[in-house]
């Protein structure tokens, strides 16, 4: 049981904030929505109390009908049993 393979899927719905204070055809504050989905693939290595596992989440970003994608490479470690786990990510959107 030490490789794995995971793929994970979610996404979201929000408003931004921002604030153009300084643009000479604008100045003042917007309020957008937003939503993104992604999907993450991901493999890697582990035991029943530690797992280490690397991917790439592929994301789909749309604020005020702009759509941008994203490549978001990130590694994940999984410490605890089968219940009860504590996960740390770190990752960086390209």
């Amino acid at each position: 049981k030490l490789g794995k393979l995971e793929v994970f899927a979610g996404g979201g719905v929000g408003k931004v904030p921002a604030n153009f204070r300084g643009i000479v055809y604008y100045d003042g504050t917007q309020t957008s929505d937003m939503t993104k989905l992604f999907i993450q693939p991901s493999i890697g290595l582990g035991s029943d109390f530690v797992d280490f596992s690397g991917g790439v989440r592929i994301s789909a970003v749309n604020v005020s009908r702009a759509m941008r994608l994203f490549a978001e490479p990130e590694l994940t470690i999984k410490l605890g049993y089968k219940h009860v786990r504590l996960v740390a990510s770190i990752g960086l959107a390209l």
